[in-house]
């Protein structure tokens, strides 16, 4: 087009200024389109018509991905502010168009990047406005799930944080909630969609995993322990008849069979991550040993100083017995932990311990006859354990990022509440005698040491989950237990009875330890 002078008039009306700037500013807009060309929406965005989009004016960066909020953050600042925008009008699509719309995700224009006083890339980290404000994070999105990413702060919680009703732009698919929940826009059924339906418990706390990376977090742990009791200490029950014969069966010959039970734990770091509290639960109640003597007709007898005061329940001997322990632990702690540098964590706090055993006793004479008679013996221990403990946290041993292997160390003192109870029970010529019982308590009943020893392997499943395995081990010292009981009772039949307390007891648990670890 070409401007002929004379069409200019020196004193002109209003109506020719503006003719004349319109001019002007085609001639300029079509200069500046050679040198940066214009794309146009694609079509496919609701109807086949261009549409027009704003951008940011940044120079170079107008062809970059800026975040576009949710329509539930309508009230976020989709350009940082101070950032001029203008309106590019609709114009031919251009045969290199940027990417287009993802269907029901909608469409993201233009990005931060060196232009913005902290840079940035799209889809890899956060950006700032010009006043250093953090708007969000580009990884806070869940690939193959979420529609678009997170936008804004997860100080606030997930108030405003969920996707709004975004149209899918699909065939049968209005953008209704029903229709999408329905798979009509090209997804399953089954599949989540973060476009229509409120995200769950899981996902909400996966997303604060991965939005809090400095404010927090919680780690929780899940272990089977598979644990052995060692035997009581020794404490000969029952001798061969004659005693010269030795000893027929002995406390110390009743180890436990493996118990399984659980450990709980939940952990909580500050934002700092130099300190956390820590919560653990710990049951294993299933802790069984039985010993029997092979069935002899008076070849047994009482092994001294007897049970309960009785020596020989039988001038003739005993035909068997049998012995059965059975015992069971619960522990709950809490603790603080501090780092101590880069691998270690200092532990102190308070824990309860309690430890209960049972030992039944049964012996029988002259099997077979009129005389026909048994003995019961019953004691019961229990132990409640309470005080504080210190310990050390450690990764010892790292040799890739695939495996590393961590060590647990803890002790502590402890009041120890102790009570027992002990029974007797005999039965002749198939009339039981009502038996005598007795029982004694004391609190506290002595200080008592529980050490715990730990040696973990730990194998990454993935980013926040881990699978571990290794040895467990706890000691617990000046308890009571039943075998200690048994020759300081008196509970001879038709005879005052007498009881008290021993405490000096120890027992060691050891064992597997299986389980997983998940952090959000």
């Amino acid at each position: 087009m070409v401007v002929r002078p004379c069409a200019i008039r020196p004193i002109a009306g209003f109506g020719t200024i503006a003719k004349t700037t319109l001019t002007s500013l085609a001639l300029a807009g079509g200069i500046a389109a050679a040198a940066n060309p214009v794309f146009a929406a694609p079509t496919g965005w609701g109807s086949s018509a261009p549409k027009s989009v704003l951008v940011q004016s940044t120079g170079t960066q107008t062809n970059r991905r800026i975040p576009t909020p949710y329509v539930s953050q309508s009230t976020s600042d989709g350009i940082p502010q101070g950032m001029p925008i203008e309106e590019i009008g609709p114009g031919a699509m251009a045969t290199d168009s940027f990417e287009g719309a993802v269907q029901g995700e909608g469409v993201i224009v233009g990005s931060p990047d060196e232009g913005y006083p902290n840079g940035g890339s799209a889809g890899s980290g956060s950006y700032d406005d010009q006043n250093g404000s953090q708007h969000g994070s580009y990884d806070n999105a869940v690939e193959g799930v979420y529609g678009s990413p997170f936008n804004g702060s997860y100080e606030g919680g997930f108030d405003g944080q969920e996707p709004g009703h975004i149209p899918c732009g699909a065939p049968g698919c209005q953008g209704g909630c029903n229709a999408c929940q329905q798979g009509s826009c090209g997804l399953p059924e089954w599949r989540y969609n973060a476009e229509c339906e409120p995200m769950g418990l899981l996902q909400k706390m996966y997303l604060l995993h991965r939005g809090l990376k400095s404010d927090g977090c919680w780690t929780g742990r899940v272990d089977a322990l598979i644990l052995s009791r060692n035997a009581p200490g020794n404490r000969p029950l029952y001798t061969f008849n004659p005693a010269a014969g030795g000893t027929a069966l002995n406390a110390n010959q009743l180890e436990s069979i493996a118990s399984v039970g659980p450990r709980l734990s939940l952990f909580h770091t500050d934002s700092c991550g130099k300190a956390s509290w820590e919560g653990t639960y710990i049951y294993s109640g299933s802790f069984v040993s039985n010993k029997s003597l092979a069935p002899s007709l008076g070849g047994y007898q009482l092994a001294a100083p007897g049970i309960y005061a009785i020596d020989a329940p039988s001038p003739t001997g005993l035909d068997g017995a049998t012995a059965r322990l059975t015992s069971a632990l619960q522990s709950a702690e809490l603790n603080r932990r501090w780092a101590w540098g880069s691998c270690t964590q200092f532990l102190a706090g308070f824990r309860w311990l309690q430890w209960q055993e049972t030992l039944a006793i049964n012996d029988a004479y002259a099997v077979g006859t009129p005389n026909f008679g048994q003995d019961v013996y019953t004691t019961g221990c229990y132990n409640n354990l309470f005080g504080g403990q210190i310990g050390l946290d450690t990764a010892l041993w790292q040799p890739s990022k695939y495996f590393r292997l961590e060590g647990l160390v803890k002790a502590g003192a402890y009041y120890n509440s102790a009570y027992q109870s002990s029974s007797y029970q005999n039965l002749t010529g198939g009339v039981p005698f009502e038996g005598n019982s007795v029982s004694a308590g004391q609190s506290p009943a002595v200080c008592s040491f529980a050490g715990e020893l730990g040696l973990t392997g730990v194998v990454p499943i993935c980013c926040n989950v881990d699978f571990r395995f290794g040895y467990f081990g706890l000691w617990l010292t000046s308890l009571a237990q039943p075998a200690n009981q048994l020759s300081n009772q008196v509970l001879i039949p038709a005879a005052p009875s007498y009881g008290s307390l021993t405490t000096n007891g120890n027992v060691v648990l050891q064992g597997l330890s299986l389980g997983l670890e998940g952090r959000w």
